[in-house]
């Protein structure tokens, strides 16, 4: 080891609880670097399950229709298509308990030539067997084990068993990914259409030579014309989904939410050099007469400098080190927990190489980064002035707030300790200014999160609480299913604890290339709606020849589209021309959405005086009614022939909130690192000030001073600088509060309320007291333990 290295070493050496203090704190933050491995490392595992279950690049929803071996031959010879494959999707209910819906997926299986089926456990499902999809107990919070029976009702409405052989895994179905919160199994073609009473397909997935829109749409334009062509009638249900080259299913969630990462690690990196740059100028500061020596012997600045370069490298590349370790682990941990929460697939251990390099060069480029202020400052002060001492005290008691302080606080109205406390904190003003800068992004982190929790909590309540209906009823899938009409209306107001029941018609639309949801309600629905602009339909409107809409809030955003504008939307039957009347405030579908009178939506539907689904509102809102009006409701419709599936609306509240809370802890968990920082940087802050005032607390001591005077001492810096620190927290909490709803709202197209209330800054400060309290109990034992005579000869 050359002269210059064991130097440097040696200056770390010296104290080692103030280096391993810097070195922690360094690591923890290169350590949130593994955030920026996590997307790479998902996309790596989603994209092999792509390509393994081969999952389509289009998929089109038809009614029922039989399609001969032949037929679907000739579908996968038309130009562009690589492979095709047919399955029918049946909606139904189980008869065991309740009215849990599910849905059959019969088709192919393993062998589908595309959105393939993957056997994850047991054994492929034979006749009378279905599959479970391996997401069903995380994603849907229902399922059934291998060996286990699920019994569904068939479209007569008899019982059916079906005997569960196993898990298996389709991204074109998992309700992880799709987000779609029904149990989905998976069964062969001939027993879903046994199941569903008809002999055909309602759903195609087609892979393509070519994943370009523009073939996207060449390949959906000639599918649609050989169905029409063979079947006599354009048989497309609904828009056809098409899936982005790379993109998939649940990425845009996982996108939402790794946005809010990258904003953790970049304020992790910002504490963490604000701590380094205080830990390098304490470091420097000890060393200047060293410096001012070595100038006066000859020694020239780069000489001089590389000392301290090389002090701080070692301390960077420790803690690079250490980090990286770390960060490895918590980014693999965290694509893990997202694959499983996505799809439930096992990820294998994996490492992000770009990553890992950037980590181990960070360090060392951060730490000595951060010591070129100090060093520079102690390079250019004179050498006399060094050796004198003159200026160690930075100046203090010059200032006008060191003058203001020493008027406020006079002899004899605070303990000489307390006054002391409050002097060290102005006295070493760039040290407090970090520690201050730490504790204010860290509780301003911690009010934001907590802000944004309370923000999705009335966001859902808001959402789901204009919905004045209780149970939402839909169409089985299937050839049986009926669309709604007066009778079926009827038979629901009829039904005991039922008290009102409205048609509702759901369906898609798409403008410049985006797909938004859209709804069919009446003059008076059971939704409260809040207009921004214009004005609500009326029972004139529904004949009107360009039909009239009202917009959610993103999609009146995205289109620019203003009260009174004509647009050209994409629905299942082809373009056509709307025109907007009103722009509304609700976060229905997170507001991505688009309102037509009943009347003119079935129409565009063509359904003309039926409706696909139904809202009911019940006599009670006590959970048990609601859940006996929902059995009575699906059995009365079933017997008058319409086979029907049914959600609680309280249901879908809960299960939405318990989603959205268990992303937002583990975003909250991540913000911790930071936290961590702001109290590793407190720690090392109290740390290295009892080493600097060594000499001062062995006077101190000999003066007559007890343990609890010079306990009470750094006890008031402590909670001065955390308080002073929650302070400026507010405003910087009220800052990055706004950029994340910014962030969600552009990257996720979702407008969160404003909700900062001053509970949450109060809640800040007995978390930041009380932290700060339990941190500084190891400097505090280390400062009453110093005995006089040592500290009086401590250079």
């Amino acid at each position: 080891m050359s002269t210059l290295n064991r130097k440097a070493w040696g200056d770390l050496a010296r104290h080692r609880t103030r280096t391993l203090l810097a070195a922690g704190t360094l690591a923890i933050a290169i350590a949130s670097l593994g955030f920026l491995a996590v997307p790479g490392l998902l996309n790596a595992a989603m994209n092999g399950q792509v390509q393994q279950g081969r999952l389509n690049e289009v998929a089109i929803s038809t009614r029922v229709t039989s399609l001969t071996p032949a037929q679907l031959g000739a579908l996968g010879r038309l130009p562009g298509v690589a492979a095709v494959s047919a399955d029918l999707s049946y909606v139904t209910t189980t008869t065991a308990g309740g009215t849990q819906n599910v849905v059959i997926d019969g088709g192919g299986l393993a062998s589908a030539a595309v959105n393939t089926v993957l056997l994850m456990s047991g054994r492929l499902p034979g006749p009378g067997e279905a599959l479970a999809d391996v997401a069903d107990g995380k994603a849907a919070g229902y399922t059934v084990p291998a060996g286990g029976t699920l019994n569904v009702r068939d479209a007569g409405g008899a019982t059916a068993a079906l005997r569960v052989s196993g898990t298996g895994l389709n991204l074109a179905y998992t309700p992880g990914a799709n987000s779609t919160g029904t149990p989905v199994f998976y069964t062969s073609a001939a027993t879903a259409q046994a199941l569903s009473g008809t002999r055909g397909y309602n759903h195609l997935g087609f892979r393509l030579t070519d994943d370009s829109p523009a073939a996207q749409d060449r390949v959906i334009a000639e599918v649609r014309a050989y169905l029409t062509a063979q079947t006599g009638t354009d048989p497309v249900t609904s828009l056809p989904y098409t899936r982005a080259p790379g993109y998939w299913p649940g990425q845009t969630g996982f996108n939402d939410i790794i946005a809010v990462f990258y904003i953790i690690t970049a304020l992790a990196l910002g504490s963490a050099l604000f701590l380094i740059a205080a830990t390098m100028n304490t470091l420097i500061a000890e060393q200047a007469r060293d410096i001012a020596l070595l100038k006066a012997l000859g020694g020239r600045r780069r000489q001089i400098g590389g000392i301290a370069a090389r002090t701080a490298a070692m301390l960077g590349l420790a803690g690079a080190v250490a980090g990286t370790i770390l960060g490895v682990a918590i980014a693999y941990l965290l694509a893990r927990y997202f694959a499983e929460r996505i799809a439930d697939i096992s990820l294998g251990f994996a490492v992000s190489v770009p990553v890992v390099a950037a980590s181990l060069v960070a360090g060392p480029v951060l730490a000595v980064a951060a010591s070129l202020p100090a060093l520079r400052r102690a390079l250019r002060r004179p050498v006399a002035e060094t050796l004198t001492g003159a200026g160690t005290n930075g100046g203090y008691g010059a200032g006008w707030l060191d003058r203001a302080a020493a008027r406020g606080l006079p002899a004899g109205r605070l303990p000489d300790s307390l006054r002391l406390g409050f002097r060290d904190v102005l006295r070493q003003r760039r040290r407090s200014t970090a520690v201050i800068a730490q504790v204010a992004v860290a509780a301003g982190l911690a009010m934001s999160f907590l802000a944004l929790g309370q923000s999705t909590t009335s966001y859902i309540a808001q959402a789901i609480g204009k919905l004045h209906a209780s149970i939402y009823v839909g169409e089985a899938a299937g050839g049986t299913a009926h669309p709604f009409g007066r009778r079926a209306l009827a038979t629901v107001a009829a039904t005991p604890g039922v008290s009102g029941a409205q048609p509702v018609e759901t369906s898609a639309v798409q403008y410049n290339g985006q797909a938004y949801m859209a709804w069919g309600l009446g003059p008076r629905p059971l939704y409260s709606y809040r207009l921004s602009a214009g004005r609500w339909f009326t029972a004139a409107d529904a004949a009107a020849g360009t039909p009239p809409m009202v917009l959610g809030p993103v999609v009146a955003d995205a289109s620019g589209a203003r009260v009174g504008q004509v647009l050209t939307l994409a629905m299942a039957a082809g373009p056509v021309r709307t025109r907007v009347i009103g722009i509304d405030t609700g976060q229905n579908n997170g507001g991505n959405i688009v309102y037509f009178p009943l009347p003119a939506l079935e129409r565009l539907d063509g359904t003309p005086g039926t409706a696909n689904s139904l809202w009911v509102s019940t006599a009670s809102p006590a959970h048990p009614a609601i859940d006996q009006a929902d059995t009575a409701v699906a059995s009365r419709l079933a017997a008058a022939g319409y086979p029907v599936t049914t959600t609680k609306i309280y249901a879908l509240e809960a299960q939405v909130t318990a989603s959205e809370n268990s992303v937002l802890a583990v975003v909250e968990i991540l913000g911790l690192v930071v936290v961590a920082i702001m109290l590793m940087g407190l720690a090392s802050a109290l740390t290295m000030g009892i080493i600097e005032r060594t000499r001062e607390i062995g006077i101190l001591r000999c003066l007559g001073a007890r343990s609890r005077h010079i306990r009470r001492i750094f006890t008031t810096e402590a909670v001065v600088l955390a308080l002073v620190g929650w302070a400026a927290g507010i405003l910087l909490g009220w800052l990055i509060y706004q950029g994340l709803l910014t962030g969600v709202r552009h990257e996720a197209d979702l407008t969160l309320p404003q909700e900062f209330p001053s509970a949450i800054p109060l809640i800040t400060l007995a978390g930041v007291l009380v932290l700060t309290l339990i941190v500084i109990r190891g400097p505090l034992h280390r400062a009453t333990r110093i005995q006089p005579g040592t500290a009086l000869r401590y250079q």
